[in-house]
Order: structure tokens, then sequence, then C-alpha cells
């Protein structure tokens, strides 16, 4: 297969010839692969937004626009020849990855219908909103939260040769992720907890952990109750004194939440925490070994791991109460 060529263009840019080339790339029913949200190029699309043209050879065999939005790049529109052959979709859809990356794109959302959400996932897409009811066409809200550790990650696994199942997604892929500094530590969170459907648990050293400081997290558990409300938050926090009265996303959410998320603390316990534990539920898990540096593991398929850092969980659990100083956080 030829390399793959892709092009940016702003909008006032793009030729007429290219146009007209373009409607009838997206007219021809052969070409309906990897076809999302938007079915042609929309007039009302202006300020924010990027079009890609990818070719193979002299052959243009997809297109795309993405629009920049405050939080969050929106991939609006992607379309692919060849709607039997899934490698180039593939192929193609990674090449366009990287290119949003190189342009500053770290978080991409899309909307897709349910044909779509086998090819997203294998490209890092994560569910993070299903339609409130299935009716002819439901439309779901998929993204790639942190695309840069995605795309690292997937390089990696080629070049090692290495990975079973699909990389960083929950109840799939069944290899371990060691990290040994704070950044991989909040990736793999941010990878791990935007899949959760059943439970979220996380032992924290203190309120002002990056990992409760992050926006990401408190979005995570407030989707994950959304999703399911009869789901399992649970909170622990050792030192609930070291940043109370300071804003926290994280914190904030749990006692908006209070009747969903249970905040217990270690203070005033003779238990002394010595690691931190995530749980996403029963088969993804993060482990920081202590509390010094960041040094640990992730499995995101793993329920043996899951149940042995349970046990461990559920012993600290068992000792903690419920915190005055988290009650009076300012919300």
């Amino acid at each position: 297969m030829p390399v793959i060529k892709i092009q940016r263009f702003k909008r006032d840019a793009i030729k007429k010839e290219l146009q007209h080339t373009l409607t009838k790339f997206n007219k021809d029913p052969s070409q309906s692969f990897g076809r999302f949200k938007l079915s042609q190029l929309e007039p009302e699309m202006k300020d924010g937004v990027r079009f890609y043209l990818i070719s193979a050879g002299e052959n243009v065999v997809a297109h795309a626009s993405a629009k920049l939005l405050k939080q969050a790049t929106m991939l609006t529109h992607f379309s692919v020849a060849n709607s039997h052959n899934k490698e180039l979709g593939i192929k193609v859809l990674l090449g366009l990855l990287k290119k949003l990356r190189k342009d500053g794109c770290e978080k991409l959302q899309l909307a897709c219908h349910a044909n779509h959400l086998d090819f997203l996932r294998q490209a890092g897409f994560i569910m993070v909103e299903e339609p409130p009811h299935h009716g002819d066409k439901p439309i779901y809200i998929m993204e790639n939260p942190n695309l840069g550790y995605f795309l690292d990650t997937l390089a990696q696994k080629q070049l090692q040769g290495q990975g079973t199942g699909l990389p960083l997604l929950l109840g799939s892929d069944i290899d371990t992720y060691y990290f040994h500094d704070e950044k991989h530590y909040l990736n793999l969170h941010q990878r791990m907890l935007a899949q959760a459907r059943k439970r979220i648990w996380i032992i924290s050293d203190t309120i002002n952990n990056p990992l409760l400081l992050d926006p990401s997290t408190g979005t995570a558990i407030l989707r994950l109750i959304k999703r399911n409300p009869q789901s399992e938050v649970r909170l622990l926090v050792a030192n609930d004194k070291q940043g109370a009265g300071y804003y926290n996303p994280t914190i904030q959410m749990a006692q908006k939440l209070s009747s969903y998320v249970e905040v217990r603390t270690l203070q005033k316990t003779n238990v002394r925490l010595s690691e931190m534990i995530t749980l996403v539920d029963f088969g993804g898990n993060i482990f920081r070994k202590n509390l010094s540096d960041y040094t640990g593991f992730a499995n995101f398929n793993s329920r043996l791991i899951s149940q042995r850092l349970c046990d461990n969980f559920e012993q600290q659990w068992q000792y903690a109460r419920p915190s005055v100083e988290l009650r009076r956080l300012a919300i």
C-alpha cells in the first residue's frame, strides 16, 4: 500500500475543484466505511475548523474535519474509501490521530452510531456517553482522553511485537503497565477511570494528591454515576487535613453526590497508609507501591490482582471513618 499522506487546509482555502471531488466521494455508496456524525462538508462549519485530506499515492482515500473546542477537539467528520477494507480504515484513522496530535490535540471527541464502536475502540476511543434511549440510529459520544499517551503506548507495543487485546482497553488488554513518574501514573488513571461501569475505589494519601486534583477523576466518577446509579464509588483519604479548605474538583463533586459517593479517612486511627490503590470494575487496578515516589503497576484485565488489592482496600476501609474536615470543604 502506498504511503499515507495527510494535508491540512483551512475551510476557506479549499478550492472548488477539490470540493467537487469530495462531494462526489461522499455520494459514492462504496465509500461509506468510517463515516461518523456528518455525511458531507457542512456550510455552517466555519471558525475553528481544520480540514484534512488523506491520500495514498495519487488517490484520495479519506478526508476529515475537526473543530477546536475549549476543552477538547471534536472530530466532526471522517470518511474513508473502500468499505470492505478495515485495515485501510484503521491505518488512515491512526495516521489522522498522529497528525491531530502534532497540531496540538490531546483530547479528542466524536459522535457515532453503534456500527462504528468496535472500529473506534481499535483507535483508542472510549465510550463516555450512551444515548438515553435506543432509537433507529442512537448516537454515542466517544473520547480519546489522552491521545498522545495512547499513540505512544500503541507504537511501543507494535515495536516490541507484544500485547494481547486492544491497548489500554478495560477488560481486553491483558498486559501489565509499569509506571515510574507522576505523568504516567495520571495517564493510566485517565484511561482506566473513564471506562468504569460498575465501581471506582480509590485510596489516596491526602486531599491535594494530584489524582484527586485532576478534573478528569471527578468527571469519570460523575459519568459512572449517571451511567449506573447502582455503582460503587469509594474514596479513602488517609490525611483529610492536608489540603482541606481549598478547591478540589473530585471532593467537591463527591460532596454534591454524597448519596452515591462514600468518603472516609484514616485520620485519628492507628492505621498508617503506605501505598495507594485504585480499583475499577473487577479487572482494572493501579497500584502505587509507596508514597515517596511514583512507582508501581497497572492492569486493565486482571481479576486475580484486583481481588488481592480489593482485600487490602477492605481491610483499611473497615477502620476508616467519615471525615469532618471533608464536610467543611467549600462547595
